[in-house]
């Protein structure tokens, strides 16, 4: 057995208990960070991200393209007034597209839309891209709106129908209203002229229609109007004749 010789010991400060213990520095422990979490959260809403975005893009696209065929062509009007937000209203309300909203903000990120006021022939829940072409298109069958008021004569509807249709003379409507062709059931024997049997209202006045035409038409409202009334059973009551 060997001894050691406490003479040849050399004395060492790190023996000393009090010293080491005191020197002794506790390593922090490691913190952990909620980095996993961020991670996993960042994914949860990235993936809930495509969902939404996949979501709506469906439901976008059903709206421009809605499923199935289309239906059968109706008419419909584009008045002389008329803007984007009536055209797209009229159009949701007719059944011809699921959403106004959709359909303007189609029309706007697709070059816009000048209106032509005229009769066009639409489907129903067809592609929004084939109703735009469509209303692009000038109608075959346009129209103007022309105001006749009540009080109007012959010969004023005839001027009035001139500044509003160039292309009908107010001596063409004057010329029908009084040239006996067309007749009205209350216009006495002997009587040509249509004075006070045409009936005052706003007349949609086609690019095809005729002066003739258009007198025809006002002959007919007036005499319907008047039945509605009761005229001919009213008129002899107070001692007149139903055109008088």
């Amino acid at each position: 057995m060997t001894y050691i010789d406490d003479r040849t010991w050399h004395k060492d400060p790190w023996d000393d208990p009090d010293i080491t213990d005191a020197l002794v520095v506790e390593r922090p422990r490691r913190q952990r960070r909620p980095f996993k979490w961020v991670v996993w959260l960042l994914c949860y809403l990235a993936m809930a991200g495509v969902v939404v975005v996949g979501v709506a893009g469906l439901w976008y696209s059903q709206q421009v393209n809605p499923k199935g065929d289309p239906g059968a062509p109706i008419t419909f009007t584009v008045n002389a007034d008329d803007t984007l937000e009536t055209v797209s209203e009229r159009l949701q309300e007719e059944g011809l597209v699921e959403s106004a909203k959709v359909f303007r903000w189609y029309v706007e990120r697709h070059d816009g839309l000048v209106l032509i006021p005229g009769y066009f022939r639409l489907r129903p829940d067809d592609h929004m891209g084939n109703i735009m072409r469509i209303l692009r298109t000038p109608p075959s069958e346009t129209y103007t709106k022309v105001t006749f008021p009540e009080g109007y004569t012959i010969d004023r509807m005839g001027r009035r129908l001139e500044e509003k249709v160039p292309r009908l003379s107010a001596a063409e409507l004057v010329a029908a209203a009084t040239d006996g062709e067309i007749r009205s059931d209350w216009l006495p024997d002997g009587v040509d002229s249509l004075e006070g049997l045409l009936f005052p209202d706003t007349y949609q006045v086609s690019n095809g229609e005729s002066a003739g035409q258009l007198v025809g038409r006002m002959v007919s409202l007036m005499e319907r109007v008047a039945r509605q009334e009761n005229i001919e059973e009213r008129a002899p009551e107070i001692g007149l004749t139903p055109y008088q």
